[in-house]
């Protein structure tokens, strides 16, 4: 609710009284945010790839 009222210059009573709850979620859903990056999930072959990668950028054959 304090982020609405910061961004739009309304009174917090505004807003609890004037403002229809389903627009305030759907400016809260619009609300830029910080979402963390996922980490790719290492698998097996993507090991045996990168290992047979290296492996031919270093001369080396099995």
């Amino acid at each position: 609710m304090w982020q609405i009222a910061a961004a739009t210059g309304w009174s917090v009573r505004y807003i609890l009284w004037g403002v229809n709850y389903q627009a305030l979620r759907m400016m809260l859903a619009d609300a830029p945010r910080y979402i963390k990056k996922k980490e790719k999930r290492q698998t097996l072959s993507g090991f045996v790839q990168s290992r047979l990668k290296q492996n031919r950028q270093n001369g080396k054959t099995r």
